[in-house]
């Protein structure tokens, strides 16, 4: 029972530390029909042009 306990504790803190390091919307543009998303981490993503940018990676 205790083993199981300690397994979920650790999950639980693995997920929330993993969220953690998502990088925030810093940049966004439009270029040749294409809108860009630029994130604190340095990731740009490509999207549709009528997409909005999420907030995180």
């Amino acid at each position: 029972m205790m083993k199981k306990f300690a397994l979920l504790v650790l999950l639980v803190c693995a997920t929330a530390s993993t969220a953690c390091y998502a990088g925030v919307l810093m940049e966004e543009w439009t270029e040749n029909n294409k809108r860009y998303c630029k994130y604190s981490d340095g990731e740009v993503k490509k999207i549709s042009f009528g997409s909005t940018c999420p907030r995180t990676n």
